[in-house]
């Protein structure tokens, strides 16, 4: 098992001075059916939550990498929102499992101001071998069950902080292993890019508009 390697980006952050009310969390869609609503949807009796009309599994997630952690269950699978508020986002993709209940296959979470979570991931990562992140994802991880992105953005206006910015925690975890890890981080990168445009992170990956 590889030793983890921890990565910060290597410039210095960029100042953040403007009193933005805006937080990630508002500028992403409910993790619902494109309605607009918060509160997941009842699509089946044994499985709860909704399929997204947009194609992209909790606003970010590719179809493909639902099909790649599904199989032969990708028709059944759901999107189900957990948490949206001015500490987070937590949204999941679910599976029907062998008991007729539901299984979470992916998870995807952004937590704000949140030095717990941070280590806890570290932690994970580091018992996993995991791997060094792209550059471009600022202190990052990645491994067959999981991608994370440690990065400094501007505090949310709601929170009463001295500093500018604060730790942004993103993940994406899987349940089983993928065959292509990379694949896990690529929703992570798409979610930093949602944070840097509606308050601003460093490094910044509001200017790559690739993969979305």
């Amino acid at each position: 098992m590889m030793s983890v390697v921890l990565r910060r980006h290597a410039g210095a952050s960029r100042p953040l001075t403007l009193a933005l009310s805006l937080t990630v969390l508002t500028s992403m869609a409910a993790c619902t059916s494109g309605d607009g609503s918060a509160e997941p949807e009842q699509a089946e009796q044994t499985l709860e939550g909704s399929v997204p009309e947009s194609g992209w599994w909790c606003r970010v997630i590719e179809r493909d990498l639902v099909e790649s952690v599904a199989g032969d269950r990708t028709e059944q699978a759901r999107e189900v929102l957990r948490q949206n508020d001015t500490d987070g986002f937590h949204c999941e993709v679910t599976v029907p499992d062998e008991e007729g209940g539901a299984r979470t296959a992916l998870t995807l979470a952004v937590a704000i101001d949140d030095q717990a979570r941070a280590e806890e991931l570290r932690a994970a990562a580091e018992e996993a071998g995991a791997e060094p992140g792209p550059d471009h994802l600022g202190e990052s991880y990645v491994w067959p069950e999981g991608a994370v992105a440690i990065v400094p953005c501007a505090a949310p206006a709601d929170h009463v902080r001295d500093d500018e910015q604060v730790t942004y925690v993103f993940s994406l975890l899987a349940e089983e292993p993928v065959d292509r890890p990379e694949e896990l981080a690529d929703p992570v990168r798409r979610s930093l890019i949602e944070a840097d445009r509606a308050v601003g992170c460093s490094p910044s990956e509001a200017s790559q508009e690739q993969g979305r």
